[in-house]
């Protein structure tokens, strides 16, 4: 975090949010409607793209992995510490782009209800599950290539891409292949939790998704000869 370029994102975001209050009023409504292409498409790109690149690219620019890992510590153990500070610092720009949110409705005047406050609140919290889920997913692709840009170039890429592919898929054959996803499961999360419905068993799934993709990373990456 103390490197200039891990706050590009942010700043362009908050110059974007700075325009925005002079702009119309904002109503809930309107608010609300946005949210979803906001937090499925926006958000996640400008979360991925500096909390990757400095998880991982800092640290395989620098090689300091690899003396660790010659002087004993375990791969396995990497690989959890590397999903664990990608699901810190993605959950610090989400709560950033929350106290944004707040700071908009306090410059209109929106009060919003305690079901409201809810919606917004559990919108998040799947668009954080997704963000750190694309993030794991793309991780693979590093310990594969030992190249953080390959990981990247596959978390934007599945970003942009894989819900509008996947949902096209399952309108067209009727199978579920968008709803079983991580992604997936992490709205149906927001909505049954959203219409008070039991919603922990989908929770349970995008747990079960993360394992898979530390699992897969932790067998491509203790295979990998490094050179020590």
């Amino acid at each position: 975090m103390s490197k200039p370029g891990f706050y590009i994102c942010p700043v362009i975001l908050f110059a974007l949010f700075l325009y925005g209050l002079f702009r119309e009023p904002v109503e809930y409504d309107s608010y609300y409607a946005s949210l979803d292409l906001q937090l499925s498409y926006v958000y996640p790109f400008f979360v991925l793209l500096p909390v990757f690149t400095c998880v991982y690219g800092d640290e395989l620019k620098s090689g300091t992995m690899i003396p660790a890992i010659g002087r004993g510590l375990s791969r396995t153990r990497v690989i959890l510490a590397k999903f664990i500070d990608t699901a810190i610092l993605s959950l610090a720009f989400c709560l950033f782009f929350l106290l944004t949110d707040q700071i908009t409705f306090d410059r209109f005047s929106v009060v919003l209800t305690r079901v409201q406050t809810l919606r917004v609140l559990s919108a998040y919290a799947a668009a954080w599950l997704k963000i750190l889920g694309f993030s794991t997913f793309a991780a693979i692709f590093v310990y594969l290539t030992w190249n953080s840009s390959v990981g990247v170039v596959a978390g934007l890429i599945s970003i942009a891409f894989s819900k509008m592919i996947l949902d096209w898929l399952q309108s067209h054959t009727h199978l579920p292949f968008y709803d079983i996803t991580l992604m997936g499961q992490a709205d149906q999360a927001y909505r049954q939790f959203d219409a008070g419905n039991i919603w922990v068993h989908h929770l349970l799934f995008v747990l079960l998704w993360y394992a898979l993709f530390l699992a897969v990373s932790a067998l491509i990456f203790n295979r990998k000869e490094l050179e020590l």
